[in-house]
C-alpha cells in the first residue's frame, strides 16, 4: 500500500464530514486521531440518500474516537433507502467507540470490506463492526483479517433491527442475521473457526 496523504486531526475534531454528495471516493489516505462526541471519528456521512456510495481505497484509518463508529459512520435516510460503503485494501486499526462499532457503524447501509484489516478496535457497547442499526443494513467481509472482529466490552456483534452480517476469511465462515428489533442477537467469543453460525430468521 503506497500512501500519499496524511491527515492528522490531533483529537481536535472529526476528519471528514460528507453531505450533499452522490459518490465519494477516498483513495490513498491516512486519517488519524479524529475525535468527536457523536458518530464517525474519522468519517461521517450523515443523511446519505438511497444509492449513495462511499469508497475507501488503499487507506489507513487509525487512532480515531467517537461515541459510535470509531473510524467510520454512515447514515442513510429515510429508513426504507440504502446507501453503500466499500472498504478495499485498507486498514482500520486502533480506533474506539464508547458505544457500538469500534471501527464502523452502519445505519441503513450495505457495506463490503475486501482485502482489508480490522484490528485493535474497541467498543464499550457492541462489536468492532455494528450493523443492524437501521432496517436496511448488511455487512460482508471477504479476504479480510480481523483479530478482534467480535470483541467488545458488551454484547458482540450489534444486529438490532433487520440486517445481516457475514464474515468470510479463508475457510472460516461466520454468518449472523437478526430480525425483530434486536430480539435475535448472539454473543461470540474468539477463537471461532470452520463454523457456520446462524440466528434469527432469514428474509
Amino acid at each position: 500500500m503506497s500512501l500519499t496523504t496524511l491527515v492528522d486531526a490531533q483529537h481536535l475534531s472529526r476528519v471528514f464530514n460528507i453531505s450533499n454528495a452522490d459518490n465519494v471516493t477516498l483513495n490513498g489516505l491516512t486519517l488519524q486521531n479524529g475525535q468527536t462526541a457523536g458518530l464517525g471519528g474519522a468519517i461521517l456521512w450523515d443523511q446519505a440518500s438511497d444509492g449513495d456510495r462511499l469508497q475507501i481505497l488503499d487507506s489507513v484509518l487509525t487512532g480515531n474516537m467517537a461515541d459510535e463508529g470509531g473510524a467510520v459512520a454512515m447514515v442513510t435516510l429515510p429508513q426504507t433507502s440504502q446507501g453503500h460503503l466499500n472498504i478495499v485494501r485498507s486498514e482500520l486499526t486502533g480506533s474506539s467507540a464508547s458505544g457500538s462499532g469500534g471501527a464502523v457503524s452502519l445505519h441503513n447501509v450495505s457495506a463490503t470490506v475486501f482485502d482489508s484489516t480490522l484490528s485493535s478496535n474497541t467498543a464499550g457497547g457492541n462489536g468492532e463492526v455494528a450493523a443492524g442499526n437501521g432496517t436496511m443494513d448488511s455487512a460482508l467481509l471477504t479476504d479480510s483479517a480481523g483479530d478482534e472482529l467480535f470483541t467488545a466490552a458488551g454484547a458482540q456483534g450489534d444486529l438490532s433491527g433487520i440486517g445481516y452480517f457475514i464474515r468470510t476469511t479463508g475457510f472460516d465462515t461466520i454468518r449472523i442475521r437478526g430480525v425483530n428489533g434486536g430480539v435475535n442477537q448472539l454473543m461470540l467469543t474468539p477463537p471461532l473457526a470452520y463454523n457456520l453460525i446462524q440466528i434469527g430468521s432469514w428474509v
